[in-house]
């Protein structure tokens, strides 16, 4: 079964009002606000493995999703928005996970 990445920022500063930090998402178990291509939202199912991971703090966690939410909320370019939510989120150790698309998407 494929795995869903998705990267996070580094801190408050890379952050923007939709996203959250590496530290907020793990705690929080859920990945808010993620743009993600209709390609990648086609090959996601339950279950399956979400890597959360900060390339520049080389940190990631790992969990199982539950469910990714429309917000109702679009990038510019019209990509949808969801909340990613992940069942037992957990630290890990970085395995220099695949190159996401400029959403910080990726599933492989």
């Amino acid at each position: 079964m494929p795995t869903l990445y998705l990267s996070a920022p580094r801190n408050k500063d890379a952050a923007t009002a939709l996203h959250k930090n590496f530290s907020t998402i793990l705690a929080s178990g859920k990945g808010p606000e993620y743009a993600i291509a209709r390609r990648w939202v086609t090959q996601l199912k339950n279950g399956m493995k979400v890597v959360i991971f900060n390339r520049a703090d080389q940190r990631q966690a790992e969990g199982l999703l539950i469910a990714v939410n429309l917000t109702g909320q679009k990038t510019p370019q019209g990509i949808l928005r969801y909340d990613v939510i992940i069942r037992g989120l957990r630290e890990a150790p970085f395995s220099n996970p695949p190159a996401v698309d400029r959403f910080g998407v990726a599933v492989g």
